[in-house]
């Protein structure tokens, strides 16, 4: 849909109600997610109780995002928004918080937990990355295998970054 800011707490009441269809609550879903409403998103991440199935999908959305400056503002736009939650208050501290929040709850779905994992291999970060290896010999297998290739992801991207820093430097 044709969805502006202010139509942020509209498509959050949609995606946080549980007896909403699951057809319905995706739209809200991928609506929030073309308006980078990222703190309302990791809300939904936190207080799901009836679909892992939509909570994967949001992990996967977050992990997938751009951060930059220019859309950082919205981390906390609309109705329903945290105030303070990550460190600073950024889209992607606001992301990683959840994401880190998700992984680290072992009663969540086994599912649920790997896309958190990867979704913080693809954003990276000190604070990703000390989860990623706290959790890499969790007793679920597929969130430890996770958290490792999570790592794996980290590495090939600070490689790339720091070959393009040498590259721009010469």
């Amino acid at each position: 849909p044709n969805a502006v800011i202010e139509d942020i707490p509209r498509y959050l009441e949609i995606l946080a109600d549980e007896e909403e269809e699951l057809y319905q609550r995706y739209i809200a879903m991928f609506t929030l997610r073309n308006l980078h409403a990222v703190a309302q998103l990791a809300q939904v991440l936190a207080a799901d109780k009836c679909s892992a199935a939509l909570r994967h999908e949001i992990a996967f959305i977050l992990g997938q995002m751009e951060f930059t400056n220019e859309n950082d503002g919205l981390a906390h736009a609309g109705e329903g928004s945290e105030e303070g939650s990550g460190k600073g208050g950024t889209a992607e501290n606001v992301a990683v918080t959840a994401l880190i929040s998700n992984l680290k709850k072992s009663e969540e779905h086994p599912m649920v937990r790997h896309e958190s994992a990867i979704a913080l291999g693809s954003i990276g970060g000190a604070a990703a990355k000390l989860v990623l290896r706290e959790l890499s010999t969790d007793l679920e297998p597929m969130v430890a295998e996770s958290c490792r290739v999570a790592l794996d992801t980290c590495a090939y991207w600070d490689a790339w970054e720091e070959a393009e820093r040498r590259i721009n430097a010469e």
